[in-house]
């Protein structure tokens, strides 16, 4: 029969009925909505929950970031708070934000974010004080040519920061323009505009 190697249906000279497992099926899903996103079976599907920030509350901007400290990531589209790292013949692995794909390494005194390639993105819910112009300073390490940018949304508010190095383990301070057009909570954005650097940490301090 059609149905009758599911083990959760039986099929009997065309007549279906619902195996002792389908019926438990049937009843879990509706209560247990977030086993479920497909809507099957008349389940509500997932809520989306937004990014949330990793120390518990949004940075202030005012004070060094640590890079490895990117948002938790949410549930749904949009939700992603970091990408996938690079291929490296590097040593990564630490215990810090285990699970998550991401290349932290001990560098530089602390902890830096690495392997990093073009495109690679993290983002952190951040408490902007005041609109207006800022400098923006990053702390960064590579080995040739690398560049980094800040974003919130789609807008970049910061230029791209470049930098050239000829060591992994030296790091220095690289400093840009940056221009916050709203104050609050909002997500910024670390890209990287040219792979591959290394990012320690990195912070804003208002114009004069």
């Amino acid at each position: 029969t059609s149905g009758g190697n599911s083990g959760i249906i039986r099929e009997n000279n065309g007549q279906v009925t619902d195996r002792p497992a389908m019926t438990w099926l049937k009843s879990y899903l509706p209560s247990h909505p977030g086993n479920n996103s497909t809507g099957l079976l008349g389940s509500t599907p997932v809520e989306p929950e937004p990014q949330k920030p990793f120390k518990g509350e949004a940075f202030n901007i005012a004070l060094p970031i640590e890079a490895e400290d990117f948002d938790i990531p949410g549930k749904g589209a949009g939700n992603n708070s970091y990408s996938v790292s690079g291929d490296c013949n590097d040593t990564w692995n630490t215990e810090y934000r285990k699970g998550t794909t991401v290349k932290i390494g001990e560098k530089n005194g602390g902890l830096v974010l690495g392997c990093n390639p073009t495109g690679n993105y993290f983002q952190y819910t951040i408490k902007v004080p005041e609109a207006g112009n800022y400098y923006v300073y990053a702390t960064v390490a590579a080995e040739g040519d690398g560049a980094i940018l800040f974003k919130i949304g789609d807008k970049a508010i910061t230029d791209t920061l470049k930098y050239t190095g000829d060591s992994w383990t030296k790091f220095d301070k690289i400093k840009g323009q940056a221009k916050f057009d709203a104050t609050g909570e909002q997500i910024l954005t670390l890209e990287i505009a040219k792979g591959y650097i290394d990012v320690d940490k990195f912070e804003f301090m208002v114009t004069d």
